[in-house]
């Protein structure tokens, strides 16, 4: 498995109670005679900030001493085998019913007298007796006239 090393020299170590704050940048030499020299060369930029807050850590970064990092890839547990593929043919999946939305109120559409006046009118003539002249027992009323 490739692996990548780098470099990085503290440049910061901040302490804030619960936590530490770390500052690292890469190294530099043009020294060819310097370790670091090889480092500069292949990794001539890098930044990397830690935010520590297990207390057992803390004091392990020292302001100026330098770490080295290894890289390397994850290492990918083993995919289970896949359960049963499900056909094409199988059964459409539902989607849920959308939520319920309170219904705003309605008002009552407004009724036209006249149908309601008619309704009474064919209740009354339904109410008097076979061979009884409905009229006959109360007065007709008299149509209404507009004034003018």
């Amino acid at each position: 498995m490739p692996t990548l090393s780098a470099r990085l020299a503290v440049q910061s170590v901040t302490d804030y109670g619960s936590s530490q704050s770390v500052h690292l940048t890469a190294v530099h030499s043009a020294d060819p005679a310097n370790p670091n020299a090889s480092f500069s060369k292949f990794t001539p930029s890098a930044e990397l900030k830690l935010v520590i807050t297990n207390r057992d850590a803390f004091g392990f970064f020292v302001a100026g001493q330098s770490y080295d990092l290894l890289f390397s890839p994850q290492v990918q547990a083993a995919a289970p085998a896949p359960a049963e593929t499900p056909s094409v043919a199988s059964e459409p999946v539902q989607a849920a019913a959308p939520a319920p939305v309170s219904p705003e109120p309605v008002s009552p559409e407004p009724v036209s007298p006249a149908p309601v006046a008619q309704a009474a009118a064919e209740t009354e003539t339904a109410a008097a007796s076979p061979g009884e002249d409905a009229s006959a027992s109360e007065p007709a009323a008299e149509p209404a006239t507009p004034a003018q």
